[in-house]
């Protein structure tokens, strides 16, 4: 299966996010709520001081919100460059460290969330700017609502 999954019950596992958004195809902001630089997927996830709200899966698709604490230093200007990153692609990852690990690579890495931007909220009014990312479903998620027929009336009697 894999690390996270192996080792569940185990406690003194580490564990962090990992958030890209994609603003382009070569224009991606890598981030982790890690105190150190994580190296996974061949790319480099920055520490920063990011909060992700817990991630919800309503009939509609998942949603979830980025709180990122000083980001004026490293998303603002892509916030800006990039139509506020409206509609812009965000992949979140769970990563899990095994007690006393001694590298920043993990253990295992799970996909919690795909989705898009929906709404962006920056605060610049205290000493430290923040930003927050309200999260939603992917564009292409629809919603159908399949009618409900008894098997029966699909059968053809025998008599």
């Amino acid at each position: 299966m894999g690390y996270i999954a192996d080792h569940a019950s185990e406690s003194g596992k580490l564990r962090w996010r990992l958030v890209e958004i994609y603003f382009t195809s070569s224009v991606v902001a890598r981030m982790t709520d890690a105190t150190f630089r994580i190296t996974w997927n061949g790319h480099d996830w920055l520490p920063q001081p990011l909060t992700v709200s817990q991630i919800t899966n309503p009939v509609t698709g998942a949603t979830c919100s980025l709180d990122v604490a000083d980001a004026d230093q490293y998303l603002f200007g892509f916030l800006s460059t990039y139509n506020g990153g409206i509609q812009c692609p965000v992949n979140i990852y769970t990563t899990e460290f095994a007690p006393g690990f001694t590298t920043n690579v993990p253990a295992d890495v799970v996909q919690t969330f795909a989705g898009m931007i929906q709404s962006v909220t920056k605060n610049t009014a205290g000493t430290t700017d923040s930003v927050n990312i309200a999260c939603g479903p992917p564009v292409l998620t629809t919603t159908i609502n399949l009618p409900v027929r008894l098997i029966t009336s699909f059968l053809r009697s025998s008599s």
